[in-house]
């Protein structure tokens, strides 16, 4: 079977599946210690399988890249990556499920630095995770490439690097497409990225002149219940500070009530989802919500730069599968990781930071205050004239 229609029958059955696979085809032994491991600590049998699938193939792929110099390696981007391999050795990646958990995330971390040829760790579906990655990381010297997080805690906890944008970038981003004076309304839940949405949303709405009318706690009500206050509340805005089961559940009870819809046309209320991803796009009537506003870290149908409409054809080509958001970072922190490292002949965290933040490429250069690269975000809106489509343009 060819490894692209081996892919497509894999499509949505599982990311052990997919393990299964990127061990076969994409690595010699994952715990061979003459080679360098890469370690990707992730959700893979959690709500994220999806997403956590496409983290994965974009791991492998930057390791068979960089394996056989093709791809990337020896690019303008890359151009320390200039021979097979890193360092003179192969790159191997090693994958351990956190089920979504950061204390487990901080056991595996401690387990995948124990093992000497553990050069750099990447993953996490939270900011969690990501903080129990960068604090095991720190504590052998090594370096963690941050996967999917947004948190402001990681922007001011810069002990990694990260491809994503933070809660201040997202609510500054959205409310530029707000009316200045707008009343908006914030749904929440108790973990750290929404509140810390939830504050950002504030700041940045309320330096543009606009006001909160209030504020409730998704595990204490239901989609009706919120809908209605917003209306009694005056708010034409109404911001849901959810990702992943949360998000979904309010999106899948929402377009079940028909009449809900109708109230949020009739009354003009701007619905934001300030997280969405690819997986939860492609899997779920998000452009079913009239007045719908969201925003993602990549889209490949409308960022159109020359790095991103190669890498979509690379992926495209390797798996037969078109990449999310999640693989490009994936793909990318490893290869920037290993150019570095390729660069400075070294995995010291503090040599690899000073190339990432000074010396690397443009294009992928890290601030040296809070270790992010970032390019633009994508901002979709619901069309109107009843077209369920979502216009896709960059912030």
């Amino acid at each position: 079977m060819e490894r692209r229609d081996f892919f497509r029958i894999l499509q949505g059955v599982g990311s052990l599946a997919v393990v299964s696979a990127g061990q076969k085809w994409f690595t010699d032994s994952r715990n061979n210690p003459n080679n360098y491991t890469i370690a990707v600590n992730i959700p893979f049998s959690s709500f994220f399988n999806e997403e956590s699938n496409q983290l994965i193939l974009g791991h492998f792929l930057a390791a068979h890249h960089i394996n056989s110099n093709t791809g990337f390696s020896n690019s303008p981007i890359y151009p320390h990556l200039n021979q097979a391999g890193l360092l003179g050795k192969k790159v191997q990646i090693h994958l351990k499920d956190t089920a979504g958990n950061s204390k487990v995330a901080r056991s595996n971390a401690k387990e995948f630095f124990q093992q000497v040829n553990t050069v750099m760790i990447s993953g996490g579906s939270s900011s969690e995770e990501v903080l129990a990655n960068r604090e095991i990381a720190k504590q052998y010297e090594k370096v963690c490439m941050d996967g999917i997080s947004h948190s402001n805690r990681c922007s001011t906890n810069p002990k990694g690097f990260s491809l994503n944008f933070d809660n201040n970038y997202t609510a500054q981003a959205i409310s530029k497409h707000l009316p200045s004076a707008s009343n908006f309304f914030q749904v929440y839940v108790g973990y750290d990225w929404s509140h810390m949405q939830m504050d950002s949303f504030r700041t940045a709405l309320e330096d543009r002149g606009a006001s909160e009318n209030g504020r409730v706690h998704f595990d204490n009500s239901d989609v009706k219940s919120i809908v209605r206050e917003v209306i009694a509340s005056g708010s034409d805005t109404l911001i849901l500070n959810l990702y992943s089961q949360k998000l979904l559940k309010f999106v899948t009870s929402l377009t079940e009530q028909p009449e809900l819809v109708q109230e949020i046309l009739k009354n003009r209320i701007t619905v934001v989802a300030p997280l969405l991803s690819d997986s939860l796009e492609r899997n779920f009537n998000f452009n079913k919500i009239p007045n719908l506003l969201a925003m993602k870290i990549w889209d490949a149908k409308v960022t159109k730069d020359p790095v991103s409409q190669n890498f979509a054809q690379l992926f495209q080509d390797y798996y037969g599968l078109k990449p999310y958001e999640s693989a490009y970072v994936s793909y990318f922190q490893t290869m920037n990781f290993c150019n570095a490292a390729q660069a400075v002949q070294s995995f010291e965290y503090s040599k690899v930071k000073d190339f990432l933040t000074k010396k690397a490429h443009p294009r992928f250069r890290y601030s040296s205050n809070d270790h992010r690269s970032f390019e633009q975000g994508v901002v979709l809106r619901s069309r109107h004239g009843g077209s369920y489509e979502l216009d896709r343009q960059l912030v």
